[in-house]
């Protein structure tokens, strides 16, 4: 069933949104020592969403490392996480990168997606 209005704009013209990257998951490839080492596009994709920190509760409910910091992003863009494309997209907010781990995706119905993303390692800071 598709909504006859759009949820997510209504939103984000009360709320106010905000712009940030998006650095799409290419591949993993095995390093010298077999590690795989995640792959992302060189270009980043502008997207434009509401951005809040995540509820601590419920991102050590997801089992996700409560002692990174989390937040969540409404947005009509596209986000892939490990389950849905074998690896996670990068968000990059506010100047940090953050891994794609969770979503709830209403894009059949009224375009959009809620997103819970954890700031990234060290390592794919970088990426910013």
């Amino acid at each position: 069933m598709t909504l006859p209005f759009d949820i997510l704009g209504d939103a984000l013209e009360a709320l106010g949104g905000e712009y940030f990257e998006v650095r799409r998951f290419v591949a993993s490839e095995p390093d010298s020592a077999g590690n795989l080492v995640p792959f992302y596009a060189s270009g980043k994709i502008t997207a434009f969403g509401q951005i809040q920190p995540a509820d601590g509760s419920v991102t050590e409910q997801a089992g996700f490392n409560t002692a990174r910091k989390a937040v969540n992003v409404w947005t009509e863009t596209e986000i892939h996480t490990v389950e849905t494309h074998g690896g996670a997209d990068l968000l990059i907010i506010r100047g940090e990168v953050y891994q794609a781990r969770d979503i709830a995706d209403w894009h059949e119905h009224n375009g959009w997606q809620r997103i819970t993303a954890v700031l990234a390692p060290p390592a794919l800071q970088k990426y910013a």
